[in-house]
C-alpha cells in the first residue's frame, strides 16, 4: 500500500513517531472483509466509490478529512 501525504500528517503514519494510520486501515479492510464474507478487494471497491460520492479522493482526502476528529493531531 501506497500513501501519500502532507508534512502535517506524517506523525499518523510515520511508525517511529508511534503513528498506526496504515496499520489501522489495512486491519479495517480485513475485518469487514472477514464479517461481511467478501473479499478485501470488493471492500476496497465499494470504499472507493463511497469515497468518490464523498468527492474525497482516495486516503490522503479521508485523512485530511477526519483530521479535525483526531485529538492526536
Amino acid at each position: 500500500m501506497e500513501l501519500e501525504v502532507g508534512y502535517g500528517l506524517i506523525k499518523l503514519v510515520d511508525k517511529k513517531q508511534g503513528g498506526d494510520l496504515l496499520d489501522r486501515i489495512t486491519n479495517m479492510r480485513r475485518q469487514i472483509a472477514g464479517d461481511l464474507g467478501i473479499s478485501i478487494q470488493t471492500v476496497a471497491r465499494h470504499r472507493n466509490q463511497v469515497l468518490n460520492k464523498m468527492q474525497v479522493q482516495g486516503d490522503v482526502g479521508l485523512v485530511r478529512l477526519l483530521l479535525p476528529f483526531d485529538d492526536r493531531v
